[in-house]
């Protein structure tokens, strides 16, 4: 949820992308990737935040998953991604977009969360 990186670098990379509305963060991450950046995990937490079904349920809908097809088209054509890939991502992450947000929540909390 926080991310410390030099201002060069990101706009080396392309900068956010406003054509990814809920996704320019993982778009630029995926351009600072192929731009050659160093990604690390610190273990100190800097932001305690609340996760709840509010947020669960932002994450779905149809306009949502629009986004989601276009990240991950575009995580191919960088070449991030290999087909098989982004048919297997569209396919799980499509379930989960378009389920009903009740659904939607177990799954998060049963399942990715864990």
């Amino acid at each position: 949820m926080t991310v410390a990186y030099k201002k060069e670098a990101v706009l080396k990379s392309g900068n956010y992308d406003p054509d990814f509305k809920f996704a320019q963060d993982y778009l630029l991450w995926a351009n600072m990737l192929k731009n050659g950046c160093v990604f690390k995990n610190i273990p100190e937490y800097l932001v305690n935040a609340r996760a709840g079904v509010p947020m669960l349920e932002r994450r779905g809908g149809r306009d949502y998953f629009s986004y989601e097809i276009k990240l991950q088209k575009e995580f191919y054509n960088l070449g991030l991604i290999n087909k098989f890939e982004l048919f297997t991502n569209l396919a799980v992450r499509g379930i989960v977009r378009l389920i009903p947000n009740s659904f939607r929540v177990l799954v998060y909390k049963k399942i990715l969360r864990k």
